[in-house]
């Protein structure tokens, strides 16, 4: 029997979601799926679409179920995930860090970094 996720595990995938959720245009659950493999966050597709839909009921997250797959959005008054941001000095030894370590470090931690970059 599968074991049954832990709180803790449950809010980091809801936070994953909400950050990579787009205003502006829309993704579908299995381009979450995948931008969350790539951070290094293995999830069933329905897993995925189960923690959608509850966050489209809390947040105000469109879903347009008109066509399969369904594809998400923030809604245009939606203010998103707001939580602080890098200052420019953290930003500037982020970029250096990131130019610096890319030939040495994984090519999947590298691609979970461009969540930093402006309009990820």
């Amino acid at each position: 029997m599968p074991k049954r996720p832990d709180s803790l595990e449950t809010l980091q995938l809801s936070h994953e979601l909400l950050r990579r959720i787009p205003k502006g245009r829309t993704i579908t659950a299995p381009e979450l799926r995948e931008q969350l493999a790539d951070a290094g966050f293995e999830r069933d597709m329905r897993t995925i679409q189960r923690q959608l839909e509850t966050l489209s009921e809390f947040f105000d997250i469109d879903r347009d179920d008109s066509t399969k797959p369904y594809q998400y959005s923030w809604k245009p008054y939606a203010k998103g995930l707001s939580l602080p941001c890098l200052s420019t000095q953290e930003s500037l030894l982020l970029m250096l860090a990131e130019q610096h370590l890319s030939n040495l470090l994984p090519a999947k931690l590298m691609k979970s970094m461009e969540s930093f970059h402006p309009g990820a």
